[in-house]
């Protein structure tokens, strides 16, 4: 008995070396205890890892790349993250596993030089406060991850929070799941030239009705332009958020926005805003607060509550609202601004009427 086993614990000893060494002969370090990464390499976790009190994973060198391996790392504390990024820690590339605990899932706030960052196909669950959360960005991507808050029911602030130094932040949100957030499903500030692209927000601003599903902030009015916002569904609980927030010059296209409390697309200047489906939100379908607008191409249909609610709001500046399909809301289907011009709109079943000021440019039908 005892020979038999010595034996099996040999052979135990024996696949644990050949793992080690497999693992080494493809370059990659394995990672089966809370660590601190201090040198660059690419980086395998090999088991399940889960502590009490700090960061699984502190980054302190460049050029790192940690494949999770399928497995979960996780912290008790509340006032760590998961994976902690030390300031300034650039060119890094996370995958394949999942984070649960933790204040934050992955974390960096930077006070030297912004990084490079990507995050691909990891689960973050339970964060106390965001999944993602990283400041002095210049470049990241993410994608196909899923951020999610399931006890209790959210977690205090953001899915992703991405900030840049002003005007340098590029960055692709794609293909994502955010669910249960205090504020803000997808926060992204100083951004430029961005793809924000088939995500999916559900159950956000829990604590706020202002917050929004997906908010995109440029550094100013005219040099956050270049970014596209496409096919991504917000939806919320019929109480609170706006759906899409925009500041400026991005394309807003084939995204749908229901049942948020407030707006279901809301934006300043310079969108074009195109073949979104915006509908039973509690006030304005979409809310334009700025000039040089295109609203083209959107089904709008039963958005508010009061008549002082409406199908499209645009009360400023040179705006242009052709071929929408705007029906059966609360207030006007189009409420606007003298200097507004709207040409071949569908407006019926509105409460309050078709249209409420603008100009007349002729095919709508009412």
């Amino acid at each position: 008995m005892r020979w038999v086993m010595a034996k099996s614990s040999f052979l135990v000893i024996l696949f644990c070396i050949a793992t080690v060494c497999l693992l080494a002969g493809e370059g990659k370090v394995p990672i089966y205890q809370q660590t601190t990464i201090t040198q660059p390499g690419h980086y395998i976790v090999t088991r399940d890892i889960s502590i009490a009190s700090g960061s699984v994973l502190t980054i302190q060198a460049d050029e790192v790349q940690v494949d999770l391996g399928g497995f979960t790392l996780s912290t008790s504390s509340s006032s760590a993250a998961v994976m902690e990024i030390s300031s300034g820690k650039t060119d890094l590339f996370f995958y394949n596993g999942r984070l649960k605990g933790g204040m934050f899932g992955i974390h960096h706030m930077g006070s030297s030089s912004s990084i490079r960052v990507s995050v691909k196909d990891v689960e973050i669950i339970d964060p106390v406060t965001s999944g993602i959360s990283m400041t002095r960005v210049n470049k990241a991507d993410i994608d196909h991850c899923r951020i999610v808050r399931s006890s209790p029911d959210i977690m205090a602030l953001y899915g992703i929070l991405l900030q840049g130094d002003p005007g340098s932040l590029e960055c692709r949100v794609t293909d994502n799941v955010v669910e249960g957030t205090g504020f803000y499903g997808i926060y992204l500030d100083d951004v430029t030239a961005s793809e924000i692209r088939g995500n999916e927000v559900t159950r956000y601003a829990q604590t706020d009705s202002s917050y929004s599903g997906i908010f995109i902030i440029g550094p100013s009015i005219w040099q956050s332009g270049g970014s596209r916002i496409v096919g991504n569904r917000v939806r919320n609980d019929g109480i609170n958020g706006v759906g899409i927030s925009v500041t400026a010059n991005a394309t807003i296209s084939g995204n749908l926005s229901i049942y948020n409390g407030k707006m279901g697309i809301r934006c300043s200047q310079g969108c074009l805003i195109e073949n979104n489906t915006v509908s039973f939100n509690g006030t304005y379908g979409i809310e334009i607060n700025g000039p040089y607008n295109v609203i083209r191409g959107n089904n709008i249909t039963g958005n508010g509550t009061t008549t002082s609610h409406h199908g499209i709001s645009c009360v400023s500046g040179e705006n242009l609202v052709e071929d929408n399909s705007v029906q059966g809301n609360a207030g006007y289907g189009l409420y606007l601004s003298p200097i507004v011009f709207y040409r071949d709109n569908i407006l019926r079943g509105n409460g309050a009427g078709a249209v409420f000021s603008g100009y007349d440019a002729g095919g709508n039908i009412i």
